[in-house]
């Protein structure tokens, strides 16, 4: 995190998104990346992180390929 902003690191790519964090009521189990499903690249939409009530929901596209 950098601010508003979340840098998703691949070895030496980079890629900085803004993004809104939010906190739901319960803690999240596991941490799973929800993305835009279709084909080729697919955006990223929020990623909950296991342990904590905390999420970062994606204002942009962040695309990663599978």
């Amino acid at each position: 995190m950098n601010g508003s902003a979340a840098i998703i690191t691949r070895g030496k790519q980079s890629i900085d998104s803004p993004v809104k964090i939010e906190f739901a009521p319960s803690k999240f189990s596991a941490t799973p990346v929800r993305y835009t499903k279709g084909t080729g690249i697919q955006p990223v939409d929020e990623i909950r992180f296991g342990g904590t009530n905390t999420k970062l929901v994606f204002n942009s596209t962040v695309a990663v390929a599978r």
